[in-house]
């Protein structure tokens, strides 16, 4: 009779094991599945910030376009002190976009998925058609991250 009661009492504790093992297996799918939601969300959340910020620069030389040749012509600084500090101002706010850009990417491997390769061609461009781009960095390179020098310092060798 115990030998009968302990085969039992085995197969209910293997039973309960069993389903335990279920329930776990099942739990961690679910956790699985949260996380990766989780993670798109926060690439997405990322990817919106950044192109919120760009389109803000675009904006202003939308309402400015006077400025634009100062960014993509070449155009050497004015001599105009007022309208000098505009454009300064201008190529600060690029700047700190890139290593705001940059440095946010450069922090979750995951959001490797971006496609930022744009914004890094249209930073080495805007470097190289903005000598009050160049200026500016050469001015205040201590200012910014290690990716943004990184560029940069190629863009401005050349």
């Amino acid at each position: 009779m115990a030998t009968i009661v302990q085969g039992v009492v085995s197969v209910i504790t293997i039973v309960t094991v069993l389903i335990s093992i279920a329930c776990l297996y099942r739990k961690s799918r679910e956790t699985t599945g949260q996380s990766a939601a989780s993670v798109h969300a926060n690439v997405s959340s990322t990817y919106q910030a950044i192109s919120v910020q760009a389109m803000e620069l675009d904006k202003i030389f939308f309402e400015h376009p006077e400025l634009k040749p100062y960014f993509y012509d070449n155009a050497p600084p004015p001599e105009e002190q007022i309208l000098l500090e505009r454009i300064k101002s201008l190529a600060e706010l690029h700047m700190d976009f890139m290593d705001m850009a940059l440095v946010q990417v450069n922090a979750e491997p995951e959001f490797v998925d971006i496609p930022f390769e744009v914004y890094i061609i249209y930073f080495k461009e805007l470097l190289a058609s903005s000598p009050i781009m160049r200026d500016f960095y050469r001015e205040y390179r201590q200012w910014y991250s290690e990716p943004v020098r990184d560029i940069a310092d190629v863009v401005m060798k050349k």
